[in-house]
């Protein structure tokens, strides 16, 4: 079994990578908003869930971002001085994931 401290690094990773992609397209007129937005949603909540992760501190399966925010003020974690902006990212995770399992329309 890994350590939540594994597990945190892990987590810190993936954002990373996701973090790169958001820097790599932002660079690119064409790339799509909603690309972006996702990676960018998927980086802040693979860093936050690693910083939870790595205080040991419990959080539910979400992709809110104003809830995970909320739980490192509850246990007095310093946040970044833009932290109450990044909660704008929380559709981008949610409305792909919701997209992804609306069927498609059926062609006449």
């Amino acid at each position: 079994m890994h350590s939540s401290t594994d597990y945190a690094a892990a987590l810190l990773s993936k954002a990373r990578d996701d973090g790169y992609v958001v820097r790599s397209l932002s660079a690119d007129a064409g790339a799509p908003n909603w690309v972006i937005g996702f990676h960018a949603q998927q980086a802040v909540e693979k860093s936050v869930k690693s910083v939870l992760t790595r205080h040991e501190i419990e959080f539910p399966r979400t992709h809110n971002l104003s809830m995970l925010i909320e739980l490192l003020r509850r246990h007095a974690i310093t946040l970044p001085p833009d932290a109450d902006g990044l909660a704008r990212l929380t559709p981008f995770g949610v409305a792909l994931r919701c997209a992804m399992t609306i069927p498609p329309a059926k062609m006449n």
